[in-house]
């Protein structure tokens, strides 16, 4: 896991981590704003994922996983 300070297109889909406690997938981002919109809960339909709401979450509360879970 990792913290970062910008996004990257190749990275929608990827799987981080909120605040060392909820998984999700990055659905989209803002790097000048530092805002990322994440899905968190799917009713575990993570085939999907891209059809659920999206959260705004600060980069700051954000790691991105190394590996997908």
């Amino acid at each position: 896991m990792k913290k970062f300070n910008k996004l990257t297109d190749d990275l929608i889909g990827r799987i981080v981590l909120y605040k060392d406690t909820e998984f999700g997938r990055l659905k989209s981002f803002n790097n000048t704003i530092r805002v990322a919109w994440v899905v968190y809960k799917c009713g575990e339909d993570w085939e999907h994922w891209q059809a659920y709401t999206a959260a705004q979450t600060n980069y700051s509360d954000l790691k991105l996983m190394e590996t997908d879970i």
